[in-house]
């Protein structure tokens, strides 16, 4: 197998894995806990770090603002694959590939994990008369905006270490990325989205699955 079809293939696998769990989250899950069991959403329940910072019901600027650090992760990656195609040329497909079998298999992973541990998100404990109908009220485990980012900088940060653009640029991506996942993770918190347990798992998970997807990597196109 030839290292272009290998890695098509790592691709697709990963997307189909993320297509499959969103459709069964969205469409079988049903779970809508608190819809059926009221006294088990509410604040009191929470460990005491989530409840500290679930105590405001949160604020739509928080959450625009972890959209636009999500997608200045992009940019910023973006901005590093042009550097290395100045110096790779066509070479650097490899590395966009990672990125994207990287980014699909923790896209994957979250929704699988959000399947097998369904959790009210924290504007549903606020507001219970007019939250929890929908799948994606039971979404907080984990924050799929914080893992994203946490996976994405993992990933360039590995293939920085490994390529020429010089420990400048290596530095450069490492405060980045620690500003980046920061204040995704903190705005999704203080946007009522998530709880701080839900980002700082999702943090792990993202690191977690670039190593993961680096391994698979390296093992597969080598077949």
């Amino acid at each position: 197998m030839g290292p272009v079809v290998a890695r098509a293939l790592l691709i697709t696998l990963a997307a189909l894995l993320f297509v499959g769990a969103f459709y069964y989250r969205q469409n079988h899950l049903g779970a809508f806990l608190c819809r059926e069991t009221p006294e088990v959403c509410t604040l009191d329940r929470l460990m005491w770090i989530d409840r500290f910072f679930a105590e405001a019901p949160g604020d739509i600027r928080n959450q625009r603002f972890s959209d636009i650090t999500q997608h200045a992760a992009v940019v910023w990656v973006l901005v590093l694959v042009w550097m290395w195609a100045m110096q790779e040329g066509m070479k650097v497909w490899t590395k966009v590939s990672l990125l994207f079998f990287a980014v699909l298999l923790n896209s994957g992973v979250n929704e699988l994990v959000r399947i097998l541990f369904p959790r009210p998100r924290p504007y549903v404990l606020h507001n219970l008369e007019v939250s929890g109908f929908l799948p994606g009220d039971y979404t907080s485990f984990f924050s799929g905006h914080t893992s994203f980012v946490a996976v994405l900088m993992a990933v360039a940060t590995f293939q920085l270490k490994s390529n020429s653009l010089g420990k400048t640029w290596l530095r450069s991506h490492a405060w980045v990325a620690f500003l980046l996942i920061s204040l995704t993770a903190y705005n999704r918190v203080l946007g009522g989205q998530h709880y701080m347990t839900d980002v700082l798992f999702a943090f792990v998970a993202g690191m977690w699955v670039a190593w993961l997807s680096v391994r698979i990597e390296r093992k597969f196109v080598s077949l």
